[in-house]
């Protein structure tokens, strides 16, 4: 019918819209873009179709180009959604960070509950190695899809996909939190974030080798600290007999 209508309306922009629905789903990205074009042509200051190229884009994973659009379309509408968590994904996807948790931030002041946008900047976080400041985040997502487990009967947060990314990027932040305490000298605190790590993927290598370094680093202090006391027990001893020596020597004396 679109086809029809086309042939018969070249510039049929419903036709198009149409065309370009039925494209996407197909995963015919190519396709979609060639028909968004074609209503830019008569329609440049469409900014929902301008959206769906840049979602075609980055299904191409052109990632660069699918960014350039939707920052146009936020030109149009800058408290678009959709749009800003899209462009956050497109940030992401060519390693800018603070391009990224900027654009979900943004995301996040429209609808602060947003799950997707939680766990993007909770994962742009650990890229930027803030690692302490995803956790909260991660925590968040984790407890709001439990929620919506409980509301709609779902699976287990532990087997949905949002559920499964939020431990992975939980466990990844705990770790690498873990390591820039070793750098540190934090033993302690180091090896309680490995065992958090441990806690939520009892098979994570990184975390088992973290504490294992952490813990030898705390019995050799501990065991530092033993040789300090015993140093400073017989010193106390050499000091004392050495004074009753004399003690005793002053005694013969008289």
């Amino acid at each position: 019918a679109y086809e029809q209508a086309l042939l018969l309306q070249p510039d049929n922009t419903n036709a198009h819209l149409g065309e370009v629905n039925i494209l996407f789903e197909l995963g015919q990205y190519d396709d979609v873009i060639k028909a968004i074009d074609m209503i830019l042509k008569t329609n440049p200051e469409n900014f929902l179709i301008l959206n769906k190229k840049g979602e075609a884009l980055m299904k191409l994973g052109r990632y660069e180009e699918a960014f350039s659009e939707l920052e146009r379309v936020l030109e149009f509408d800058p408290g678009n959604l959709k749009v800003l968590i899209n462009k956050g994904d497109a940030a992401f996807a060519q390693e800018m960070y603070r391009q990224a948790v900027r654009a979900y931030d943004a995301a996040l002041k429209v609808n602060p509950d947003h799950i997707d946008a939680m766990l993007g900047k909770a994962m742009a976080l650990v890229k930027m190695e803030r690692y302490e400041d995803s956790i909260p985040y991660f925590d968040d997502v984790l407890e709001l899809e439990l929620k919506n487990i409980n509301t709609t009967g779902g699976k287990w947060y532990t087997e949905s996909e949002v559920g499964k990314k939020a431990l992975k990027g939980k466990t990844e932040a705990l770790t690498g939190f873990g390591n820039l305490l070793l750098a540190e000298e934090s033993w302690k605190k180091a090896k309680s974030k490995f065992s958090d790590a441990l806690a939520l993927d009892p098979e994570h290598d990184q975390a088992k080798i973290g504490k294992s370094i952490a813990e030898n680093n705390i019995s050799q202090e501990n065991l530092g600290f033993l040789f300090q006391i015993m140093g400073a027990a017989v010193g106390a001893i050499v000091i004392g007999t050495f004074a009753f020596s004399k003690i005793r020597k002053k005694e013969k004396t008289k």
